[in-house]
């Protein structure tokens, strides 16, 4: 997955497609998020971020922020993963079900990790 990931950031790089590369980034950084490189991970999601911001687009925005959430998450830094859970959903728009999916999802986990299991 790394290795095609790499690939897909170089030639999206060579294309300068910010969407492709935007997507590659987040695919590297669920990799070193999976593998615990957590600052691996931040790297990638910070490039990311100032791609989001760049392209003015809210839901690349709230992809990275959930996959950030996912990151802290992981880390057991769970307020962290609150806020940039809570983020991301404000940056989704009505017109993305899909992306609410994702971020409710990581809702839940963050909700079954504290214990917190009525919570809404």
């Amino acid at each position: 997955v790394e290795a095609y990931s790499q690939k897909s950031l170089l030639m999206a790089r060579e294309l300068a497609n910010k969407q492709s590369i935007g997507d590659a980034l987040m695919n590297l950084a669920y990799v070193a998020r999976v593998r615990g490189e957590g600052e691996l991970a931040e790297t990638f999601l910070q490039e990311a971020l100032l791609l989001a911001e760049q392209s003015d687009s809210p839901l690349m925005m709230s992809r990275v922020l959930s996959e950030w959430g996912e990151l802290k998450l992981r880390q057991h830094q769970l307020d962290a993963a609150k806020v940039y859970f809570l983020q991301a959903l404000d940056q989704t728009g009505q017109n993305e079900p899909e992306q609410i999916a994702v971020v409710q999802l990581g809702l839940a986990r963050l909700a079954l990790a504290r214990g917190d299991i009525e919570e809404t």
